[in-house]
C-alpha cells in the first residue's frame, strides 16, 4: 500500500478554494497571490525560500501548452506530462510559484512528494483462509494484476507469469528485467499471485495463476514520488 501526503491529494481531487480579502503584514506574501499552492510550498513562499522544487502543476483543459510555454527558462524544468489530469511535473525555483499561482489557466500547485510502502506485520495464518478462501478456489485463470510499487524479484512463486516489468524511477519510461531493492512489492505480488511453491502452497496468494504486469516507482529505500505513481497509473 502507497501512503500518500496529504498535500498532494488536490492532484487527484479538485477542491473549491475560498479566497478572503485580508490585509497581511508587509513581511507576509498575502494569501490571495498563493491560494493555489498547497501547504508546504505556501510555507515555502512565505519564508523567502530560494531553493527549486519539484511540483505538480494542474491546469485547466486548454492550459498545458501556455504553462510549457510559461516554464520556459534556464532554471525550469519539465520532467512530466499528466494527461489525464491535465498536469506538469517540473522543477520550479520557489521564487516563481507566486507568479505561477496568478496564471489564470493554473488551477492548483502542489509539492511532487515522496510516497512510501507502509510494510505490515502478519501472523502465521494462510492469506487464503484468512479470507475464507478454499484451497481449489478460482485462481485467476486469465486475470492479469497490475502492482505498482518497488519491484518484483524473479523466483518459483511467479515463474512464468510476469507479463511485464517498467520502471518508473528513470527519465523515461523503459521496460526493463524484474527486480526489487525494497522488497515490499515482492511481498504484495505474493499476496496477490503467489503460488505457494515455496511452502508447498500453504502460503499462496488469492490469485496463484494471475498473470502479473509490474510497475517500478519506489526505490531501494521504499520511496518515489508521487508523479511517478501517477504516470504508472497512466500507463
Amino acid at each position: 500500500m502507497l501512503s500518500i501526503p496529504f498535500g498532494v491529494r488536490s492532484t487527484f481531487i479538485v477542491l473549491a478554494a475560498l479566497i478572503l480579502p485580508a490585509t497581511i503584514a508587509d513581511a507576509q506574501v498575502p494569501q490571495r497571490l498563493i491560494s493555489k499552492l498547497d501547504a508546504p510550498l505556501s510555507s515555502s513562499v512565505r519564508a523567502r525560500h530560494t531553493d527549486t522544487k519539484r511540483v505538480i502543476i494542474r491546469t485547466t483543459s486548454d492550459g498545458i501548452p501556455r504553462l510549457t510555454n510559461a516554464l520556459k527558462g534556464n532554471r525550469r524544468f519539465v520532467r512530466r506530462h499528466h494527461a489525464t489530469i491535465n498536469a506538469l511535473t517540473a522543477h520550479v525555483p520557489v521564487t516563481e510559484l507566486e507568479g505561477l499561482s496568478k496564471l489564470p489557466f493554473v488551477e492548483s500547485i502542489s509539492e511532487d512528494a515522496i510516497v512510501r510502502a507502509e510494510q505490515t506485520a502478519s501472523d502465521a495464518s494462510t492469506l487464503r483462509g484468512t479470507l475464507g478462501l478454499p484451497v481449489q478456489s478460482p485462481g485467476g485463470d486469465g486475470v492479469g494484476v497490475a502492482v505498482i510499487d518497488s519491484g518484483l524479484e524473479e523466483g518459483p512463486e511467479f515463474a512464468g507469469r510476469i507479463e511485464g516489468f517498467y520502471d518508473f524511477t528513470q527519465d523515461s519510461v523503459k521496460w526493463a528485467a524484474p527486480t526489487d531493492g525494497y522488497g515490499h512489492g515482492t511481498h504484495v505480488a505474493g499476496l496477490i499471485a503467489g503460488n505457494g511453491v515455496l511452502s508447498n502452497e500453504r502460503y499462496r496468494g488469492v490469485a496463484p495463476k494471475a498473470r502479473l504486469i509490474v510497475m517500478k516507482v519506489l526505490d531501494e529505500n521504499g520511496a518515489g514520488y508521487t508523479s511517478d505513481v501517477i504516470d504508472a497509473i497512466e500507463f
